[in-house]
């Protein structure tokens, strides 16, 4: 149903808990290629064509917040989010979309010890995907939980082709 459905309904079984909370990136193939994406708290998309990182997605924290008012934030404010799967109103999802074939999803155990720079110079590496960025995050001294999730871009000449599956 999308990626702001995915939100909702991750919402929906965090509420049947007791406790607990989280952030969340959901991201789903566009129909006409790319991703739609979907997300709550500090959890970031980036688009990444083997050259080039884009982030997609804005953090949902006091110090964002902060930041676009142009007001002082303190390093404190960047792990305080103001949305999470628990709290979100479904107008507080934030939703983007990108036509790259490049995607990466990162939790802040991977953006926050590896900036943009950093983050392109591992994956600018022939090989290179999510468990090397978690091993850079780590290596960096990032503390927090490291998540990447790497959808390498597709060359040019590639053609995907549908087949059966039995099941």
């Amino acid at each position: 149903k999308g990626p702001v459905e995915a939100v909702l309904a991750a919402q929906r079984a965090v509420r049947e808990q007791a406790g607990g909370d989280a952030v969340l990136v959901v991201a789903m193939p566009a129909e006409h290629g790319g991703y739609r994406i979907a997300w709550v708290g500090d959890a970031r998309a980036y688009s990444w064509d083997g050259t080039t990182l884009s982030r997609l997605t804005t953090d949902h924290t006091l110090a964002e917040y902060f930041r676009t008012r142009h007001q002082p934030v303190t390093p404190r404010m960047e792990h305080v989010v103001t949305t999470s799967v628990r709290t979100t109103e479904a107008d507080e999802i934030g939703t983007a979309e990108t036509t790259s074939t490049g995607l990466l999803l990162t939790s802040d155990g991977i953006h926050k010890p590896l900036d943009g720079g950093g983050i392109r110079a591992v994956l600018a590496q022939p090989g290179a995907g999510a468990a090397e960025l978690v091993e850079a995050a780590l290596t960096r001294g990032g503390s927090d939980n490291a998540t990447a999730i790497y959808v390498e871009p597709l060359e040019a000449d590639v053609t995907t082709v549908r087949f059966p599956v039995a099941a």
